[in-house]
C-alpha cells in the first residue's frame, strides 16, 4: 500500500509543535496562559501569545491533528486495501507498546539517578507546570506496568505517571479501536455517512470526534476524489485563504488560564461557551484544511515530501514520546548552567538548541533501535498466530502512524 509521505511529514510538524509547547511552557509560561497567570520573561510572549504565531506552541491543535491523521491513516488500508481489521486491531497494541515501555523505563531510571531537575529548573523559570512533574515515589515494578498495561488501561496523570505525555496514548489506542469497529460495523455500507454523523456528534466533546472526522475524510479521499480534484482546481489565491484560515483557527490559545488575555482574533473564534467543544471544533477543522491542502496542492505536497520533513516525521513518535523527559533532565541541566552566568533570556536562547539536538538524538535512537523493531514484532505476533491475511510492506502506512 502506497504511504502518503506527506502526511508523514505533517505528524513530524504537529510532534515538533508539542516539543515547542513544552519548551515555551517550562521557560515563557505566560506565552501560554497569559501575563495575568505568570511571569513576563519577555515582550515577544505576548506577540506570540495574540498572533497567528502562537501555531507555533498551539500543542492542544497539534494533539487533535494526531488524531486526524490516525484517523485518516488507519482506514486507509481498509478502504484503499481492504485489510483484515481483526489483525490490525491486534497489533495496534504491539505497535504502540514498545516504545511506551522503554520511555517509561527510562524516565524510571532518570529519576532513581536523580537527574531530573525540573523542579529547580521551575524554581527558576516559575513555570508550575514543571514543577509538577516526577515527585513521586515509584518501584520498578509499578514502572513495568505502566509501561505494559497501566498506560493503555487507565489515563495517565501529570502527578502520578513517569512519562506524563503518554495520556494520548490512551486516547490513541481507544481511539484506534474505535475507528476499526466502525469499519467493522458500517465500512462498506453505503449508509455509513448517516452514521459518520451519529458518531460526530456523540463524540463531539472528546478527543474521538477528531478520529472519526479523520476517517470519514479518508473516505472521501478514496471514494469521492472528484471532490479533492475540484479543490486541487481552484485558484492560488483561494489556497492562500484557505492556509491563513486555518493557521488562525489552529493558533486559537488553549492554555489561558484568563479569557480577559484574549485578544480580537482569538475573541472572535470563540463559537461555543464551553472550552474545550471551541477547541475540539477549532482544531479539528484546521487539521482538515492543512490535510486537504496537503493532498491537493502539488507545491504543499512537494515540500513536505523533502527529506527532513519525511525524516521528521518517521521520528514524530518517538519525538513525542521522548522529549519531555529530555527537557526535566537534560534541558534543565543545561539551563541551570547557562544562567549561571548569562542572563535569563540569553541562557534559555542557547539552552533551548542544545536540548533540541539531544531531543532528536534521543528520538533517533528511539526509532531505530525500539519504533522501527516494534513494526516488525507487531507483523511476527500476527503470523505467529496465523492471523496475517494480506501482504506486509514495509512502508505499510497502517504500522507506521502515530
Amino acid at each position: 500500500m502506497e504511504k502518503i509521505l506527506a502526511l508523514e511529514s505533517l505528524r513530524g510538524l504537529a510532534a515538533l509543535i508539542v516539543v515547542l509547547t513544552h519548551f515555551g511552557y517550562a521557560f515563557y509560561p505566560a506565552m501560554l496562559i497569559g501575563g495575568t497567570s505568570a511571569v513576563i520573561h519577555s515582550r515577544f510572549e505576548q506577540i506570540i501569545l495574540h498572533s497567528p504565531f502562537n501555531i507555533l506552541i498551539s500543542g492542544q491543535f497539534a494533539v487533535i491533528c494526531f488524531f486526524v491523521l490516525s484517523g485518516f491513516v488507519l482506514s486507509y488500508g481498509y478502504f484503499s486495501k481492504a485489510i483484515d481489521l481483526v489483525t490490525a486491531t491486534i497489533k495496534r497494541y504491539f505497535r504502540l507498546a514498545p516504545v511506551v515501555f522503554v520511555s517509561v523505563l527510562l524516565s524510571y531510571f532518570l529519576l532513581k539517578l536523580g537527574l531530573y531537575q525540573n523542579i529547580s529548573l521551575a524554581a527558576a523559570t516559575q513555570s508550575d507546570w514543571l514543577e509538577q512533574f516526577w515527585k513521586i515515589d515509584i518501584t520498578l515494578r509499578d514502572a513495568l506496568w505502566q509501561g505494559i498495561v497501566g498506560t493503555f488501561v487507565i489515563q495517565p496523570q501529570p502527578t502520578t505517571s513517569l512519562n506524563p505525555l503518554l495520556w494520548t496514548i490512551y486516547y490513541e489506542l481507544i481511539g484506534s479501536l474505535l475507528i476499526f469497529a466502525f469499519l467493522g460495523l458500517a465500512g462498506k455500507d453505503r449508509r455509513r455517512w448517516i452514521l459518520y454523523g451519529i458518531f460526530a456528534l456523540v463524540f463531539l466533546n472528546t478527543y474521538y470526534f477528531a478520529f472519526i472526522v479523520g476517517m470519514l475524510l479518508c473516505d472521501l479521499f478514496v471514494h469521492r476524489q472528484e471532490s479533492f480534484r475540484a479543490v486541487g482546481y481552484w485558484r492560488k489565491g483561494y489556497k492562500i485563504a484557505m492556509l491563513v484560515g486555518g493557521i488562525v483557527l489552529a493558533s486559537y490559545p488553549s492554555y489561558l488560564a484568563s479569557g480577559l488575555d484574549l485578544g480580537i482574533v482569538p475573541a472572535s473564534l470563540i463559537l461555543f461557551p464551553e472550552s474545550g467543544l471551541n477547541q475540539n471544533i477549532l482544531y479539528t477543522t484546521a487539521s482538515v484544511i492543512f490535510i486537504v491542502l496537503l493532498l491537493t496542492s502539488h507545491r504543499i505536497k512537494t515540500i513536505l515530501e523533502r527529506k527532513v520533513f519525511v525524516a521528521l516525521g518517521s521520528m514524530s513518535y518517538s519525538l513525542y514520546a521522548t522529549h519531555l523527559l529530555i527537557l526535566g533532565s537534560v534541558g534543565a541541566s543545561f539551563f541551570l548552567w547557562f544562567q549561571s552566568f548569562l542572563p535569563y533570556n540569553a541562557a534559555a536562547l542557547a539552552t533551548f538548541p542544545c536540548f533540541l539536538a539531544a531531543a532528536i538524538l534521543v528520538a533517533y535512537l528511539f526509532r531505530r533501535y525500539v519504533d522501527e523493531p516494534s513494526i516488525l514484532l507487531s507483523r511476527n505476533i500476527v503470523t505467529y498466530l496465523k492471523l496475517d491475511t494480506w501482504k506486509h510492506r514495509k512502508d505499510d502506512s497502517v504500522e507506521t502512524i502515530l
